[in-house]
């Protein structure tokens, strides 16, 4: 919003369509004319900028639009880093529930993701047989 310019922009990584603009200039003037503000000449336009290509990076175009499909990768890569840093050492919950156990002989491992379960929390299947998890199978 650009209150002195009486305009806002308006930036969808999924593509803005007239209908989204016209909702976003209601929304606008609405919430201006709360403050006290006069709203005839508010505009609401957008900018060229990139697409969502996939069903995964909104998140990404939503914090910084980028001019690149590499940007948007390396920015992708910096978040889940960061985040991977800062997280806490998750490797003593199972991956089903989040809670912790302290008897070890009741977990069970994925053979393809690796992440650990708690025996019971999968339906108990066999531990002398390649195990996968329910997101692996």
């Amino acid at each position: 919003m650009y209150p002195h310019e009486k305009k806002t922009l308006f930036l969808d990584p999924l593509g803005e369509g007239k209908g989204k603009t016209k909702v976003c200039l209601q929304s606008t003037r609405a919430f201006m004319r709360m403050k006290g503000c006069k709203v005839s000449r508010w505009t609401c336009s957008t900018l060229p900028h990139n697409r969502q290509q996939d069903s995964t990076s909104c998140g990404v175009l939503a914090l910084k639009f980028e001019t690149s499909q590499k940007a948007v990768h390396e920015l992708r890569l910096d978040i889940a880093t960061s985040l991977l840093r800062e997280s806490d050492d998750l490797s003593r919950l199972c991956f089903y529930c989040g809670m912790e156990e302290q008897d070890e002989e009741h977990w069970i491992c994925c053979d393809i993701c690796q992440q650990w379960y708690h025996h019971q929390c999968v339906q108990r299947p066999p531990v002398d047989q390649p195990y996968l998890c329910p997101g692996c199978t």
